[in-house]
């Protein structure tokens, strides 16, 4: 097992970096276990990386057209391709019946529908949808799979959640923070990116630059931030939205608001970096996360961050030190008075250094090195056929 290294599966839909953070940190997690000498297969439907000698590609079809007919077609496939080979590890990072480890990515859906709808009539009604149906039936699939022995949390948020939704003995579920890459997300992406970034948009060296980044403007909480800059009384402030999603509505709503002049919506970025490179502070009232990878990269990059409760993330985040919290959402008045605190230039710049020192251990090196101990012990209770989660 040491030297020869495992054999090891890993399940996600798509395997590409110009999607969500769970495909980013995929790719970025099957690299980093590659150099360290394991051999590493993935399944999933779409591809859109560079051929890797280490890491084997196999692809898995499904039903084109409609959500549930694609989950469902894309699991039932996924398992009859699993089943063709024979591997030390499966790990899924999609809800699914097959996996020795299924680390909890996209987050719990009841808790995600009840943060989303919380009118409890609506929330019933949306989740008799066939949707919502189908991804609560491939999520209960997922936690009671007779393979699977050990559950990835990326954070006690979630683990909690596991254990109060589905009953999974606490000690089944080990909390993996994740990690990044400290090559790309550092100290010096100011120094690197700062003037050429706001040369390009236009921003006055003076100007405080805020940014939301997300690929769901709704859930991650767009229009309670564009309200919280309404009430922040102060012409230098700019929002930067990147990312994905309907921004033609919140474009209506920041013009509404008198926001026009003081937000831009530069679309999906692939130099992630170079945004923060130009910040001044990452603000994401979220409904419901269960890590924002966007949180641990900014901090890594000396911006302070601002999130809610409902975000795994806002384990890392020491209030007033780093960043700081909200309970909800829509707290609009609270998102308001933590902007305003960032908002000095010295407090910035003292938040910024803490919050580099604050994170200085999660690298992906580290990360990926604890979900190798975690595939090592699997792989041992399975050679010595200890009974799975029943």
């Amino acid at each position: 097992m040491g030297k020869e290294g495992m054999k090891i599966a890993f399940v996600r839909r798509n395997y590409t970096t110009r999607s969500g953070g769970a495909e980013k940190y995929l790719v970025t997690l099957s690299r980093e276990l590659a150099k360290m000498g394991e051999e590493i297969h993935i399944f999933a439907h779409t591809f859109d990386q560079p051929s890797n000698p280490a890491i084997f590609f196999h692809p898995v079809s499904m039903f084109p057209v409609i959500s549930p007919l694609k989950n469902l077609t894309f699991a039932f496939n996924l398992r009859a391709e699993l089943r063709k080979s024979t591997f030390d590890i499966i790990c899924s990072l999609s809800r699914g019946f097959y996996h020795d480890v299924f680390r909890i990515t996209d987050g719990l859906h009841p808790y995600h529908m009840v943060q989303r709808y919380p009118n409890r009539l609506y929330c019933l009604i949306k989740n008799l949808s066939p949707r919502h149906q189908t991804l609560l039936y491939l999520e209960k699939k997922s936690f009671s799979s007779p393979q699977l022995r050990k559950i990835i949390a990326n954070s006690q948020l979630t683990k909690a959640q596991a254990v109060e939704y589905y009953g999974i003995p606490a000690e089944r579920v080990e909390v993996i923070y994740n990690g990044i890459d400290p090559a790309v997300f550092h100290s010096s992406v100011g120094k690197n990116f700062r003037t050429s970034m706001r040369k390009q948009f236009g921003i006055q060296p003076d100007t405080i630059v805020v940014l939301f980044v997300a690929l769901d403007f709704e859930r991650k909480g767009l229009e309670f931030l564009l309200e919280a800059l309404a009430l922040v009384n102060h012409n230098t402030v700019m929002l930067f939205v990147a990312g994905k999603g309907d921004s033609g509505r919140y474009q209506r709503i920041a013009e509404r608001l008198k926001l026009t002049d003081r937000v831009k919506f530069i679309g999906y970025h692939p130099r992630a970096e170079e945004l923060y490179g130009m910040g001044d502070m990452l603000v994401l009232p979220t409904l419901y996360d269960p890590f924002s990878n966007c949180c641990l990269e900014a901090l890594a990059c000396g911006i302070p961050v601002i999130t809610t409760r409902q975000n795994g993330a806002s384990e890392l985040i020491e209030e007033g030190k780093n960043g700081f919290l909200v309970d909800t959402a829509s707290d609009v008045k609270s998102i308001v008075e933590k902007v305003r605190l960032i908002l000095p230039r010295q407090t910035r710049e003292k938040m910024g250094k803490q919050a580099v020192h604050s994170v200085k251990d999660f690298t992906i090196e580290a990360h990926a090195a604890k979900v190798l101990k975690l595939f090592q012990e699997v792989l041992s209770e399975k050679k010595s056929s200890v009974q799975p989660i029943p």
